[in-house]
């Protein structure tokens, strides 16, 4: 079964390249030029991961990333950024994303945030209300080789999240 994958970002040139070359790898990929577009095709169905630029215009990728929480919690994203110093960087790891790449992407990275996604040893939800307590627990999961962690800040989005995706443990 192929992954799908929703590529949100304003540069169209680069995510047609990223689109062709995980397409080349076996994926299946979607792009959306912004958030609004990226909103409207979650809404008509589920994708394996997003991967979103952090600035765009409209909903930038962290609003993005917060309503995708939201609306289908459990779906990991990856954030894709050029600039090293920003305090949306921070907000991305609050709101959890699944990792923070640099702009221009190392694919190699990229591919492997795709591998845990697709072949998880285990999934483990984490219940934190404390936003830099749940950043450093999830930084450690996922340092784990194999381990998903699928953070929640609350016990209303850790049910949904339940919901939705198959757990092998919680830490709350």
């Amino acid at each position: 079964e192929r992954l799908s994958l929703l590529i949100v970002d304003d540069n169209t040139d680069l995510a047609e390249n990223i689109k062709e070359i995980l397409e080349d790898e076996g994926f299946e990929a979607t792009i959306a030029a912004d958030g609004e577009q990226a909103l409207a095709r979650i809404d008509d169905g589920a994708f394996d991961l997003v991967i979103t630029d952090i600035r765009m215009p409209g909903i930038n990728g962290v609003e993005l990333l917060r309503q995708i929480n939201d609306r289908v919690p459990g779906t990991p994203v990856v954030m894709m950024t050029a600039y090293s110093q920003d305090s949306l960087l921070q907000e991305a790891q609050v709101e959890a994303a699944l990792d923070i790449l640099s702009k221009p992407v190392d694919f190699d990275r990229l591919h492997d945030s795709f591998e845990r996604i697709a072949h998880p040893r285990s999934r483990v939800l984490l219940v934190e209300d404390d936003p830099e307590t749940r950043v450093a627990v999830m930084q450690t999961l996922q340092s784990m080789d194999g381990v998903v962690a699928c953070p929640a800040a609350s016990a209303r989005h850790a049910e949904r999240m339940a919901e939705r995706v198959s757990l092998d443990a919680a830490i709350i």
